[in-house]
């Protein structure tokens, strides 16, 4: 019986390793269960020193919290209604220590927005986790097409793909309107595709969907693409497949928002779930009932905590994402955590969940 060869190991393993000072192809779950215990402290550190809202929202637990990793489950969760009500309370730094800020609307159609400060450092290390996801599937001297909405992303997509000799073009709808002529996205989209000539493109899930039942669009992509990168929404199994059919080239998703510092995780080769950010963040899945940590396997909320972040650092803050952590070691043969996909979203209020709308089931 013919067996597919193993899925390269995920690039972010080494980095990790070299992140955390260590050699080899990657950290084991303990190295990184160590850095995340040292990296909290210092993060919730920061946070009741400089942050009146953390100062507050804090002031029940001891001090060098937490002493272990079981401890979390005391600290309370941070709500994106309570960022959303006044971002300062928020700010560990100077004003003037602020490169980057993002206005962020809220779920639904009402309530204020949120705002997200970052510092240079912060940037600089979504760059380095973009610089390394990136090798997953793009190699030196690749163009990379990017279609995202955010040309904030853009640029720091771009930055990362130069770092190791490959190249970012932002297009529609990132770099500019349509211009006079075009009918649509998918007239933006084949122009672009003739111009840049890319090798690998970045795309979120719904204007990818408009562009893989389009002739045109399926004319201008196949045979030219070695892998497409999803980002911003969840990506259903019936999208990839339909795009791995008719454009013969595989689909790569990533995990993040913007509060995680724009990165959070990405697929390997072997499609199995996101290869976390782990330096930079310690995730958590939660009952969203409940509020207590649930095992393995078990689907609840998205938690995040922000490592190293000094502008804004987040502690257990709720995504509304509703996604699992998955057992057992991924078949590109790293030993940790992988998120799995998003399934949906919970409401707020009622705590219900909401499945992801599906799609993508032309033949």
């Amino acid at each position: 019986m013919r067996r597919d060869p193993p899925a390269a190991r995920s690039p972010l393993d080494p980095w990790l390793a070299a992140r955390l000072g260590l050699a080899g192809e990657g950290p084991s779950p303990r190295d990184v269960a160590q850095h995340h215990l040292a990296a909290l402290q210092a993060a919730f550190a920061l946070a009741r020193d400089k942050s009146p809202f953390y100062r507050d929202k804090l002031a029940s637990l001891p001090n060098e919290f937490p002493r272990r990793l079981k401890d979390m489950a005391d600290c309370p969760c941070t709500l994106p209604e309570e960022l959303a009500r006044d971002h300062r309370p928020f700010l560990c730094v100077p004003l003037g220590d602020i490169e980057h800020m993002v206005t962020l609307a809220t779920s639904g159609t009402s309530g204020p927005a949120k705002r997200l400060a970052f510092t240079a450092a912060d940037l600089a290390a979504t760059l380095d986790f973009f610089h390394h996801g990136m090798t997953t599937f793009t190699a030196p001297g690749d163009t990379v097409l990017i279609l995202l909405p955010a040309p904030r992303v853009a640029e720091l997509l771009s930055t990362a793909l130069a770092r190791f000799g490959a190249r970012g073009v932002a297009g529609f709808p990132a770099a500019r309107a349509p211009q006079d002529g075009d009918r649509d996205p998918v007239t933006a989209f084949c122009r672009d595709m003739a111009q840049a000539r890319p090798r690998v493109l970045v795309i979120g899930p719904r204007l990818l969907e408009g562009f893989v039942r389009d002739p045109d669009a399926c004319d201008a992509a196949r045979g030219r693409l070695r892998a497409v990168l999803t980002s911003g929404e969840p990506l259903s199994p019936e999208l990839r497949q339909l795009v791995q059919r008719r454009w013969g080239c595989p689909v790569f998703d990533h995990y993040g928002l913007t509060e995680s510092g724009f990165g959070g995780g990405v697929e390997c080769a072997a499609q199995a779930g996101y290869h976390l950010r782990e330096a930079d963040l310690y995730v958590e899945i939660l009952d969203p009932a409940t509020g207590a940590v649930l095992p393995e396997g078990h689907t609840g909320e998205v938690v995040l905590t922000t490592l190293g972040l000094r502008a804004m650092p987040l502690l257990r803050y709720r995504t509304g994402d509703a996604a699992a952590m998955l057992p057992g070691p991924c078949p590109c043969g790293s030993l940790l955590r992988r998120l799995g996909p998003v399934t949906g979203r919970y409401d707020r209020q009622n705590r219900i969940h909401i499945p992801k709308k599906g799609g993508a089931d032309a033949p």
